[in-house]
């Protein structure tokens, strides 16, 4: 975009400034441009804490050098104050090697006085850039309680098997499952390889739904299977237990794919109780009982 939107509220604007002339010139650019602003200028510390402390702004501009004040430390205190907020820095003092410093340590931009023409566009882009993010963010934390309030154990894993996020419970079954008391099972944290869980307990036993757990996953993340699912026990010497895991592929453009495990031992159980589900039970006897099925 290159005009702020008529119809919404003015940008808002601090500027660490202490020239009011040089202020203007920067307004009078901003406004050429079709930006609406509202500014409020600073000149010390503890008006720019102070401004901070009333209300968090659109994003800030600052000079390099002042009598009383700098820019570096402007940076610091944003920083503590509105991380997500962009800062970009308009000075005529600054060299070239202190303001890619400065970029390294979190500013976004930086405009010298003597070339104006170039900060609207650079604080569109900014300001629209701070605003994804935050959304972003914003919908990582929507998923992330959509994730939690469902009962399955629930991992996400990426294109090569490592996991890249669970759910509330998949953490707190992994947690109360796991070798050593408050511990977490082996495979079950973010980071983990969770192909190589399944090859490892393959390798360990003859353990059937390890296996074929471990090529489903791989097929769905290569692609060769639309979506994998697959019952089988869970016993412990304390519970029997059957669980049904289903691999499903994470929409475009993220490859990877979502690894559910659901509890199921009450239909289970109910399936066994009748006289059919003897043969239900021979079947399932079949797989060797497993120790951690997150």
């Amino acid at each position: 975009m290159n005009a702020h939107d008529t119809n919404r509220r003015p940008l808002g604007l601090i500027a660490v400034e202490d020239s009011a002339v040089d202020l203007e010139l920067e307004v009078d650019a901003l406004r050429d441009a079709g930006l609406d602003v509202a500014v409020r200028r600073v000149e010390d510390e503890a008006s720019f804490r102070a401004a901070l402390a009333a209300r968090l702004p659109d994003a800030i501009l600052a000079d390099w050098t002042l009598p009383a004040f700098s820019g570096r430390r402007a940076l610091e205190i944003a920083h503590e104050y509105c991380p997500e907020v962009p800062l970009l820095f308009v000075s005529g003092t600054i060299s070239a090697t202190t303001a890619l410093e400065a970029l390294r340590h979190g500013a976004v931009d930086y405009i010298f006085k003597h070339e104006l023409e170039r900060l609207a566009p650079s604080l569109t882009r900014a300001i629209k850039e701070a605003e994804g993010l935050r959304a972003l963010r914003a919908s990582e934390a929507f998923n992330r309680a959509i994730m939690d309030s469902v009962s399955a154990n629930i991992a996400v894993l990426g294109p090569d098997g490592v996991i890249i996020a669970t759910n509330a419970p998949w953490r707190r079954f992994a947690r109360d499952n796991g070798i050593v008391a408050g511990e977490p099972a082996p495979g079950a944290d973010v980071g983990a390889d969770y192909l190589a869980v399944c090859r490892n307990r393959a390798g360990v036993a003859p353990d059937q739904v390890a296996v074929d757990a471990g090529a489903g996953i791989r097929a769905v993340l290569d692609g060769t299977l639309p979506d994998f699912s697959l019952e089988y026990p869970c016993h412990s010497p304390r519970h029997e237990r059957w669980f049904s895991m289903s691999v499903t592929p994470l929409g475009e453009p993220v490859r990877g794919a979502v690894v559910s495990h659901a509890d199921i031992t009450s239909r289970k159980q109910s399936e066994l109780a009748w006289p059919s589900g003897a043969r239900h039970a021979q079947d399932l006897d079949s797989y060797p009982a497993v120790t951690w099925c997150g």
